[in-house]
């Protein structure tokens, strides 16, 4: 089966059924996501962002500011 024929078929299909289609698609992407090539790049980002998140978390306003506190009382 080609996917314009594939297409065709899906076209078929009511709103609903399309969007059963694609969760259960989305679903079976989401069970091979080990087996989903990652660029150096794409990692490089992702570890960047992830170390930048947790620097943040570390050193929030609110945090200082209760640590402040802390020593006041």
């Amino acid at each position: 089966m080609t996917s314009e024929s594939i297409l065709n078929e899906i076209e078929k299909l009511d709103i609903a059924e399309r969007i059963l289609l694609i969760e259960a698609a989305w679903n079976s992407i989401c069970l091979a996501g080990d087996k989903l090539p990652v660029l150096k790049w794409q990692k490089d980002e992702l570890d960047r962002r992830l170390s930048e998140h947790e620097s943040d978390r570390e050193a929030t306003p609110y945090q200082e500011f209760h640590a402040e506190l802390r020593e006041l009382l």
